[in-house]
């Protein structure tokens, strides 16, 4: 995973013609707006599994832990768009790009659109990756009036207002959602596979089987990951020591703790702390 990505925004589209995974769950310093064109996707955000069809707008703030995986249709399309704020500094006041940005913060939001909606939301994005991919006059300047436009489509849409679409999971999803929101609220205990089967009463086998089937990574994967999350807030935010850390977050062996977070950060957490605070002094 990047930890500090050059970039302050990015499009991309897709259309996968074969089964698609995720080769695994990552989360990053940019907002994200995912926009499934067509086909259906399993999402994974943070403790929470999603059914996501065409249509479907996915909302993912920045470093919340995210992952798709596939629905049981081969096919499918999406657009999704990686920004920061820092993009569209300058083109309005502080206080306006902070209201506009609102729907990207809190937690990660599965908004279905009305067919009117959709067809304005594709619009907008084949009006972005087309400047994306070419340099014309102005493109950098029309790219975030466009990106503009969709912030106020999204802020008008009163998506707090709406309800998730969680209630079409399969047996084998919602019991991964479960063992997710367990993790995700016992991650600083010392958690194994063993304790958290036996929590659910299924065998460690069948626990770790379910886990995969239905999320497309291991559990000790998801578990790091929730763990490293946890552990970048503290070494932005606090004083305390790399050991204390470790074990603040569940990890009994500091040298551990280090390895796992350099595996997924691909950097070490005391040069990940100096370089976060460079990045909020400048």
């Amino acid at each position: 995973m990047e930890v500090f990505d050059e970039y302050i925004f990015k499009i991309e589209w897709k259309r996968q013609t074969e089964p698609y995974t995720m080769p695994r769950q990552h989360f990053h310093e940019h907002y994200e707006i995912y926009y499934l064109v067509s086909g259906e996707r399993i999402y994974l955000l943070e403790d929470r599994i999603s059914h996501v069809h065409q249509g479907d707008l996915v909302l993912i703030p920045k470093r919340v832990i995210h992952m798709t995986t596939d629905a049981g249709t081969d096919t499918h399309e999406r657009y999704v768009v990686y920004f920061k704020e820092s993009f569209l500094q300058g083109t309005m006041q502080t206080p306006q790009l902070h209201e506009l940005t609102s729907c990207l913060r809190g937690d990660a939001k599965v908004v279905r659109l009305s067919a009117a909606e959709q067809a304005f939301m594709e619009g907008l994005l084949v009006k972005l990756l087309r400047e994306e991919e070419r340099s014309d006059k102005h493109g950098e300047l029309y790219k975030k009036l466009l990106l503009t436009e969709m912030l106020l489509f999204l802020d008008r849409l009163n998506i707090d207002s709406q309800s998730e679409n969680l209630n079409t999971l399969s047996s084998v999803h919602s019991k991964a959602h479960q063992i997710a929101r367990y993790i995700r609220e016992n991650y600083d205990k010392p958690l194994s596979l063993a304790s958290i089967s036996e929590q659910f009463y299924i065998s460690p086998w069948y626990l770790s089987r379910v886990f995969r089937q239905a999320t497309g990574m291991r559990l000790t994967e998801y578990l790091n990951n929730v763990r490293i999350k946890e552990a970048q807030r503290l070494l932005r935010q606090t004083s305390m020591s790399v050991t204390d850390i470790a074990a603040q977050v569940g990890y009994g062996s500091h040298t551990h703790f280090g390895r796992i977070f350099k595996q997924i950060m691909g950097t070490s957490p005391l040069k990940y702390r100096k370089q976060s605070r460079k990045t909020v002094q400048g």
